[in-house]
């Protein structure tokens, strides 16, 4: 495989990189923002090529925008509807920008991500250990210290944020393995392994526990296909992490397994009892309006009728913490068919397109980080995370029209 050059990179090319690999460390809106303006006083150029990866993205990314701008509009056009539009509003902006990026990015190669991956992965970590060491360790008196679960999150403002950025990250630590030294592979595991202990530990909310320990496995099953030897010792340590996972956390598995069932009443983590109260609330409510759901402003206010608990009615959420149902809410089957277009794109190009080992595994990463994850949050909704996506989804389709060709599963 031809490595490009580590040097040729250009404005458009340092943004991609910047606004994909600082986006769990600080918010990438900004970046976004700013190249989506230098574009549209500068260059305007909006033309696409409607049979590349590319351009279909583009396509879906801009459905979802305009079917959520209208189930938005037509449930009312106040102030809440415009602060909820701009919720969304990466969708109009950078989609159109992706072709023209398509035009002008360089150097986005497998070997290139997976060295920049790895590079971020490590940096988090020692963030996220200096955050968790100065705010979440308890001196419970001069001669012990208790080390409980945190909720790091550094500069993204949540630790949901935070893991939604963070789990592709440390997937493409291990990409293009076929063409890293053995040193390189050993630092990429390296990389990969304190990447799950800051989303397992460090950030150590319901649905990051979870997400450690599914990207575990999808990275052992990538190796596996690679490099069976070196997969081998991968998959004895996942046989005892996993062991040792469900030793210790028997009641959060149980629990986990009463939210996705809706079984309320045996839930007794509070918090997980208040979204599957929210998760069971917004079925009933999608139920009354299933086409055209609430609106994108009225994706939490349309629960209140049908929630069960008093302290759950006055509480400040602002969505149903489940990508699902806050899409049902939001537009009903409409924004459902919307968000599902967005969430399958990944495994739709990738069979119509490619066969190359590296893209299956990123559609696998791209669409299991924003179902698992969303099991308990939002996902989209929010300026950073949909900035992140967006990019990150585009740099999977320039990926695949620059490989398309090569009809080799191994390369």
């Amino acid at each position: 495989m031809n490595i490009n050059k580590l040097t040729n990179f250009n404005f458009w090319t340092i943004c991609v990189y910047a606004i994909l690999f600082l986006s769990p460390i600080v918010t990438p809106t900004i970046i976004g923002a700013i190249i989506f303006l230098v574009w549209l006083f500068k260059y305007r150029d909006i033309s696409f090529n409607l049979d590349s990866a590319v351009g279909k993205l583009t396509i879906v990314l801009l459905f979802y925008f305009f079917v959520i701008l209208f189930v938005t509009l037509l449930s009312g056009v106040d102030k809440r509807a415009f602060s909820s539009i701009f919720s969304f509003s990466q969708f109009l902006y950078l989609s159109l920008l992706l072709p023209f990026l398509a035009t002008k990015v360089t150097n986005i190669n497998f070997y290139l991500l997976g060295k920049l991956a790895t590079v971020i992965t490590f940096i988090v970590f020692f963030l996220s250990l200096i955050e968790y060491l100065f705010f979440f360790i308890e001196f419970e008196n001069k001669y012990e210290i208790s080390f409980p679960k945190g909720e790091t999150k550094l500069l993204t403002g949540n630790a949901n944020i935070f893991c939604n950025m963070f789990f592709p990250i440390v997937f493409l630590s291990a990409t293009a393995w076929k063409d890293k030294s053995f040193n390189e592979k050993t630092l990429a595991i390296i990389a990969i392994v304190l990447g799950i202990i800051t989303m397992y530990y460090f950030a150590g909310n319901r649905m990051s526990i979870l997400a450690s320990s599914v990207l575990l496995f999808i990275v052992c099953i990538y190796i596996y296909f690679i490099d069976r030897v070196f997969s081998l010792l991968l998959l004895g340590g996942l046989f005892l992490i996993a062991i040792f996972f469900i030793y210790k956390n028997q009641d959060y598995i149980t629990m986990l397994w009463n939210y996705i069932t809706l079984n309320i009443e045996a839930i007794n983590m509070h918090s997980l009892k208040e979204r599957a109260i929210m998760l069971k609330s917004a079925f009933n409510a999608f139920s009354d309006s299933p086409w055209i759901g609430y609106g994108a402003q009225n994706k939490f206010t349309a629960l209140k009728p049908y929630l069960e608990g008093l302290t759950l009615k006055e509480a400040s959420y602002h969505t149903p913490h489940n990508i699902i149902a806050t899409h049902l809410l939001a537009g009903g089957i409409l924004a459902f068919i919307a968000v599902i277009s967005v969430i399958l794109f990944p495994v739709y190009v990738t069979i119509k397109y490619c066969r190359n080992i590296n893209i299956y595994f990123i559609a696998v990463v791209l669409t299991t980080s924003l179902l698992v994850l969303g099991i308990s949050e939002t996902v989209l909704f929010n300026d950073a995370k949909n900035t992140f996506y967006i990019i990150l989804l585009f740099i999977f389709a320039l990926l695949i029209d620059n490989t398309k060709n090569n009809n080799s599963l191994k390369d």
